[in-house]
């Protein structure tokens, strides 16, 4: 059983932020999908779930949605979301 159903890698990008609010708006913390995001800005990610709570007017979503600082240059930090989701969407 891994960590996550899905990862979603670039979530800080224009086509990942539009990404996250679908996961958000479809998956949320009650459902039975698990997922994370991805990027190699912390700060970044975090603006993207604060945007994400503000949007849906709730702040404890944010606290079921992990974030996972890698970049993609780095071969280590790829294969330990692998390892730790079911699915990597980028």
């Amino acid at each position: 059983e891994r960590e996550f159903q899905v990862v979603l890698f670039g979530a800080t990008g224009w086509t990942g932020v539009h990404a996250v609010e679908y996961l958000a708006e479809n998956y949320p913390p009650s459902s039975n999908i698990k997922w994370a995001l991805a990027s190699r800005s912390l700060e970044k990610l975090k603006v993207i779930k604060a945007r994400m709570c503000n949007l849906l007017g709730k702040e404890s979503w944010g606290e079921n949605v992990e974030l996972i600082v890698a970049d993609s240059m780095d071969d280590a930090a790829l294969a330990d979301i692998c390892r730790r989701t079911s699915a990597v969407a980028s």
